[in-house]
């Protein structure tokens, strides 16, 4: 995603021109480095100077190397991707989870723990947000 792009604003339009209730869970996970493996010693010695690299800084280099650009949207800010530009929309909710990631990293091995899917705080707001919105009626 590119921050600022016409295909974000248009979205942030659509979206302020709509009463929907609409629920936005974005993770943050501000460490490629942290999921690098480490399994010879060369990697270790390669992770070691990573780690004290600022994480954006880690994160370019992963953009570029292993995704093979620097749009990734590692290195775009939550905000860029209709997060904070929702703010002051009523019928928006948002929540942020941090340490949640995607399930798909190319070059990397994301632990199942940390996909945002899977966080067990991301599902409670899933259910609670769909039991705000529907009402269900159950048989006898």
């Amino acid at each position: 995603m590119v921050p600022q792009s016409a295909f974000l604003q248009g979205i942030k339009t659509r979206l302020s021109n709509t009463s929907i209730p609409i629920l936005i869970i974005a993770g943050r996970y501000s460490r490629v480095d942290k999921l690098l493996p480490a399994t010879d010693e060369v990697r270790e010695t390669y992770i070691k100077y990573l780690k004290k690299l600022p994480a954006i800084m880690t994160n370019t280099i992963y953009a570029k190397f292993f995704a093979g650009s620097f749009q990734h949207d590692m290195l775009v800010p939550v905000d860029s991707q209709l997060f904070n530009s929702c703010s002051t929309m009523k019928h928006v909710e948002r929540h942020l989870i941090e340490g949640a990631i995607h399930d798909e990293m190319p070059g990397l091995t994301v632990p199942k723990d940390q996909i945002i899917y899977n966080q067990s705080e991301a599902r409670r707001l899933i259910v609670e947000f769909a039991k705000e919105q529907f009402s269900f009626h159950y048989l006898p």
